[in-house]
């Protein structure tokens, strides 16, 4: 049976988390967090994904993301594939790094939502 759809707006701000399998760690080092920031900044510039917000966890991450709704998919499955990919040429594993899905939620307007952020960052 195919998955729901999730929620989408044409052009909304989304708080977006994945894990990696079975809750293991995603990020053994300082130069994997390192990786995973570099490949958001240049693929949210080719997607024209604005990053507003992100929290970086050992086993899974956070990511507050305005985009084009169109855009969305096709750069979550790039910057995790891209990361799982040199995630396991790194760590010498076979298979992907992160759950193939990513859960993405709606967040109203970019205003209010990036308030929100802040104060949960600062």
């Amino acid at each position: 049976m195919p998955r729901r759809l999730r929620g989408v707006l044409p052009e909304g701000v989304y708080h977006v988390t994945s894990r990696g399998n079975r809750r293991e760690r995603l990020f053994h080092t300082p130069d994997a967090f390192e990786e995973y920031l570099k490949l958001l900044r240049r693929l949210s510039e080719r997607y024209g994904v604005d990053v507003l917000a992100y929290v970086l966890m050992p086993n899974h991450v956070h990511l507050l993301l305005r985009a084009p709704a169109a855009a969305l998919p096709a750069f979550m499955r790039d910057l995790h594939g891209r990361f799982a990919q040199w995630h396991n040429r790194r760590y010498h594993r076979p298979s992907h790094a992160a759950r193939s899905a990513a859960h993405r939620h709606p967040q109203g307007s970019a205003h209010t939502t990036a308030s929100r952020a802040a104060r949960v960052v600062a």
